[in-house]
């Protein structure tokens, strides 16, 4: 520093400006590390709800599955002989459980879509940072 006005040298503003970058480089890094774990961690828990409520649907409607097919075949045979709600009881049963499983994978799989998985913490840091860089610059 020079003493008779108080300044700054240039060369030490450069020190400065080049060690307050790289203080500020290294924090968005931890930053993007930080953010990229997390959402890592919201993958693994997707995928583990998605597989453990996979199986335990999977288990329980093949009991609900079976007692309603019966339930729906005594109600067909009110108005359907007993061989057309034989085979029908388990179609439309059949039916209801596939699209409530389709429902649930279709949830799943918007959870893990890359929108919901983008670091925004680390990239609105950075715009913001570009912006604070550019306005000292000019």
């Amino acid at each position: 520093m020079d003493q008779s006005n108080g300044t700054q040298s240039l060369s030490s503003l450069f020190t400065t400006l080049t060690r307050e970058l790289s203080n500020l480089i290294s924090q968005e890094i931890a930053l993007a590390r930080a953010e990229i774990s997390e959402k890592v961690g919201q993958i693994e828990v997707g995928i583990g709800s998605l597989a453990a409520g996979g199986m335990i649907i999977l288990v329980g409607l093949f009991f609900l599955a079976e007692a309603l097919v019966f339930g729906v075949a005594a109600l067909l045979q009110l108005w359907l002989s007993a061989v057309i709600a034989a085979w029908l009881a388990p179609l439309l049963v059949g039916l209801v459980i596939v699209i409530v499983g389709w429902g649930l994978l279709a949830k799943g799989r918007s959870n893990l879509k890359a929108r919901n998985l983008e670091p925004r913490r680390t990239i609105e840091s950075l715009k913001r940072d570009e912006r604070l860089v550019e306005g000292h610059v000019r």
